[in-house]
């Protein structure tokens, strides 16, 4: 019983997101639609990505990364500003789902001996990847889609998010600053010295790369597949292990949970009746139930107000766990440290509080 219990505590996510799918099952019973609200291509390469991910920690990358972060930086407090840039930055090009994937590791491997920093830091990654994504139409899956849906070119997406996006980098780098101590940094744990294998490395890098050109719909999600399968089963299978599987049944169910919510007609009618001339902050206030990238999809068929819905899922993708499904990715990693429930407090404290300030910065605008 208490292993059974155990068990649960470490799969909280999970449970979370199944009784939620199957809640949802009540009103809207399975049929074949069920089948489109799955993205195989996201799940694909979320696949990829750990596996890829898993290669370079099965080889010390993350390690040796985390030692050289460490001994520049010299304290805690310019080590986490690092840790929480390198998302913002990165997210804006590949993608805030790549951006997580690739630094929360590093993160919780730079700061194990500081659970406290660590905490944060990842909180404010998630953060940072989300609102640093907002900037480009590339960032993220609603922001390609709403650009081509209203046809709003590069510049012009750019000028409109750009606001949104500097405040965000003031307040995750202010938050920053201000939560964690210039304490001296304690070194990463030791490692094993084993010479990194230079064939082994530049395999990693371009499958990583190849993984990058598939965000960019530059290459087949299929094609990705068999690549890294094909590379990494050889002499890497070890890599396969760090597949986080209940990261994907997670994102599975609340891809039910999501399309199921989206077919109910009270949901539909109650959005449809607000959002009048106030796409934005029906859009934030929708993405915090359904997501932000169902929100765009469903949103978008009712109204002409492009510019809103592009603020709105973006802004929306802070608050809730589920408004921005790129969030589970870094609960799900930091889930395994034991202390999900202090990662949940200190998530929702601070993504409600951007998420008010980024909406009334919004009002102040004139953007609603």
């Amino acid at each position: 019983m208490k292993t059974c219990l155990e068990q649960l505590k470490k799969e909280a996510v999970l449970l979370c997101s199944a009784l939620l799918a199957l809640s949802s099952m009540i009103w809207v019973p399975p049929d074949r639609a069920y089948a489109a609200y799955l993205d195989v291509r996201v799940l694909v390469l979320l696949f990829c990505l750990m596996a890829v991910v898993g290669s370079a920690k099965e080889q010390g990358v993350f390690v040796r990364l985390c030692e050289i972060l460490l001994r520049r930086t010299g304290n805690l407090r310019t080590a986490a500003l690092v840790l929480v840039l390198l998302p913002f930055f990165c997210a804006m090009l590949i993608t805030n789902d790549v951006a997580l994937i690739t630094f929360v590791p590093l993160a919780i491997a730079a700061l194990r001996e500081q659970p406290r920093a660590m905490l944060l830091v990842v909180v404010m990654q998630t953060i940072a990847a989300n609102l640093g994504s907002a900037l480009t139409p590339v960032g993220n899956p609603q922001n390609l889609y709403l650009a081509g849906y209203y046809g709003l070119p590069i510049l012009t997406f750019v000028r409109l998010t750009a606001p949104i996006v500097a405040a965000g980098l003031a307040l995750t780098t202010a938050s920053t600053l201000l939560f964690v101590s210039p304490d001296r940094i304690a070194p990463c744990a030791a490692a094993a010295r084993a010479p990194l294998s230079k064939p082994k490395l530049f395999t990693t890098a371009a499958l990583f790369l190849l993984c990058v050109a598939c965000v960019l719909h530059l290459v087949s999600y299929r094609l990705v597949l068999g690549i890294v399968c094909a590379a990494l089963l050889p002499n890497q299978r070890r890599a396969f292990h760090h597949v986080d599987v209940s990261l994907l049944l997670t994102f599975v169910c609340l891809f039910v949970f999501v399309g199921n919510l989206a077919r109910m007609d009270a949901v539909r009618s109650a959005l449809c009746a607000c959002i009048g001339g106030r796409a934005l902050p029906v859009a934030a206030l929708s993405s915090q139930l359904i997501s932000n990238v169902p929100a765009a999809l469903m949103l978008s068929g009712f109204t002409a107000d492009g510019a809103g819905l592009v603020l709105g899922t973006n802004i929306g993708g802070l608050g809730t766990p589920i408004a921005s499904m790129a969030s589970l990715i870094s609960l799900r990693l930091f889930s395994k440290t034991g202390r999900t429930a202090q990662y949940l407090v200190t998530f929702s404290c601070f993504n409600f509080l951007f998420l008010t300030l980024l909406l009334a910065l919004e009002r102040l605008l004139g953007n609603w």
